[in-house]
């Protein structure tokens, strides 16, 4: 059993030396900002917003129709005149054609034109803001994914040394065994607390693969791929609050995207209101129209060309009110918007405040625990220099072992918790991806 868990250890320490692709921080946001499929997906939403708002697609420029057609015939017709005598004709061919262009253009529709193209254009600026908005979503977890693939290296060191640390106690209680200084039970617990850490070690080694999964999947790498991680953490920038409020104000996605909601909704008012306007229009075409009747018809030959231009006027006078219905649904929605709005402000003001004080709580504990740490490798040195005198039992010597395995993992786990605080508080500024 001893045996097995060795192997097992040696397992996981062969994995994660392995030989990997390394990747700087700031060349996996590069990596998912052209490989993330929900950016990819979005920017897609963007080129579409940018074509819909072409003057092609405002109802400014007219419209061109060219018609043309054709007809051909071959009877036979019988005729009797008013003497009495009937005739036979056989073959009779006629044959005619025609063809146009027309053109139309709306001359005034209430301002929905003009309202209508103004909207497709703050649609396309909403998409841009939309996509940023992703942007900074799949960012954020990027660098998520790449501080927990980090810190799980970092665990993994640690775990390693513990399980190196019970394993060189076990070997000495072994020896010890060979001349009678030891018992059993002392081999016994000593080799629980190996296992123990052999399994903790398998176990951080499952959680640093799917770390390394998760970052592969934001990066749009294969499941499998080996990349390595900068596992070095500087916390000695720290950020001023009144700036980020400032800046967050200004800059923030969400926000900006809530206000473009604003003045779409204000078009869609102003689109509902032409309703009660007239629409003016005009047309002009050329047309031409040649027929050969044949010899049964009174006209033998027609060609008949000619322009023509008109000027329509539609005013709706009563439409039973749906019109009017339209409008005030439509400033319902205005409301709406205003108040969506000044509720995103509150939530975001909210969420900064919430960011900064975990932010500053992560910056405090990591004070705590390095204190921590220096006193508990002094602690552990002293006690495992006494347990090789004899002067502390395993017990004891299994405590300060965990303390200052405890103590380091806090302490690494907090500085982590400081980057990621620090880059939800940059996201909620504007300012996590430039």
């Amino acid at each position: 059993m001893k045996n097995t868990f060795v192997l097992l250890a040696l397992i996981v320490m062969n994995s994660f030396a392995f030989s990997q692709k390394e990747l700087t921080l700031d060349q996996a946001v590069v990596i998912a900002m052209e490989n993330n499929y929900d950016i990819r997906i979005v920017s897609n939403s963007v080129e579409v917003a940018e074509n819909n708002q072409s003057v092609k697609n405002s109802g400014y420029l007219p419209t061109v129709a060219v018609s043309a057609g054709g007809n051909y015939s071959n009877n036979n017709a019988t005729i009797e005149t008013q003497a009495g005598v009937e005739q036979t004709i056989t073959g009779i061919e006629a044959n005619s054609y025609n063809a146009s262009i027309g053109v139309n253009y709306v001359l005034f529709n209430g301002m929905n034109r003009k309202n209508a193209f103004e909207k497709l254009k703050r649609s396309y600026d909403l998409a841009n803001v939309q996509r940023q908005v992703q942007i900074d979503n799949t960012i954020l977890a990027v660098y998520n994914a790449y501080y927990e693939l980090a810190k799980s290296d970092i665990m993994q060191a640690i775990l390693q040394e513990s399980f190196e640390i019970s394993q060189n106690r076990l070997r000495r209680l072994e020896y010890q065994k060979e001349f009678g200084q030891t018992t059993s039970l002392e081999i016994l617990n000593a080799q629980v607390d190996m296992n123990n850490d052999s399994m903790s070690m398998v176990n951080g080694l499952l959680a640093n693969e799917n770390a390394r999964r998760n970052l592969n999947y934001l990066l749009g790498f294969p499941a499998d791929e080996l990349v390595q991680v900068d596992r070095k953490v500087d916390v000695s920038t720290l950020l001023d609050f009144n700036t980020l409020s400032a800046n967050m104000l200004e800059n923030n996605s969400t926000a900006k995207q809530f206000e473009l909601n604003k003045e779409l909704a204000n078009y869609d008012l102003k689109t509902s209101q032409s309703g009660w306007m007239p629409t003016v229009s005009t047309n002009v075409s050329y047309g031409l129209n040649n027929a050969n009747n044949g010899p049964a018809s009174f006209l033998a030959r027609q060609n008949i060309t000619g322009l023509n231009a008109g000027v329509n006027l539609t005013w709706n006078i009563f439409d039973g009110g749906a019109t009017s219905t339209r409008v005030a649904n439509a400033k319902i929605a205005v409301d709406n918007q205003n108040l969506y709005k000044e509720q995103i402000d509150l939530s975001l003001k909210n969420q900064l405040a919430n960011a900064w004080a975990s932010y500053m709580n992560q910056l405090a504990v990591i004070n705590f625990e390095e204190t921590n740490v220096e006193v508990s490798e002094q602690n552990f040195l002293k006690t495992e220099e006494q347990y090789k005198l004899g002067q502390v039992n395993s017990t004891d010597f299994r405590q300060a072992q965990l303390n200052l395995i405890n103590a380091r993992v806090n302490l690494e786990t907090a500085k982590f918790n400081v980057k990621i605080a620090e880059a939800q508080l940059k996201m909620l500024e504007g300012t996590l991806v430039q």
